[in-house]
């Protein structure tokens, strides 16, 4: 059956919520346009698009393009290697469990490897990076020089030697 995004498709209790589906109260809702799929109690929606829909859990490459003190705005490049065109927004609460400011952990353009915690309505989702794999992985200083992670929290300027804050992901 083909479901479009806000379709009310199962009763939470019924039902286990997979890919391309978010739960709100007592009701199972699909975020994407594509098939409704029923498999081993859980559904999901397949998507109809030409790009790879993330997964919850998958892990993503993007680059942060917005910064606010509460979240950080991400252009989802790469799911699982595979090219796609999503946004994603990771929380300050999901950044790190010793670290909660997003103006720090993150600098416009930084590239960030994340996972998926949901799906949102349209071509967006929530992302985290808690685990010790997700973080900032490519950055580029203050100064404009390339940046090296050297602890989970900070990277270092290739040039100048100076130290920046941010939430690297373990190498």
């Amino acid at each position: 059956m083909l479901v479009v995004p806000g379709q009310r498709i199962g009763q939470a209790n019924n039902f286990k919520c997979g890919n391309g589906t978010i739960v709100i109260g007592d009701f199972i809702y699909a975020t994407l346009l594509g098939q409704q799929v029923l498999e081993n109690g859980t559904v999901s929606v397949k998507s109809r698009s030409q790009y790879k829909t993330p997964a919850v859990g998958a892990q993503v490459i993007g680059r942060v393009y917005k910064i606010t003190t509460m979240e950080a705005s991400v252009q989802i490049l790469i799911v699982e290697g595979e090219s796609t065109q999503f946004t994603g927004i990771i929380r300050k609460q999901d950044i790190a469990q010793q670290t909660r400011d997003v103006v720090q952990s993150f600098r416009l353009g930084d590239v960030v490897v994340a996972r998926v915690l949901h799906l949102l309505q349209g071509k967006s989702c929530h992302l985290s990076t808690v685990d010790e794999d997700c973080g900032v992985i490519l950055a580029t200083s203050i100064e404009g020089n390339s940046m090296v992670p050297i602890s989970w929290e900070e990277m270092m300027d290739t040039k100048t030697r100076k130290i920046e804050f941010r939430k690297c992901a373990k190498p």
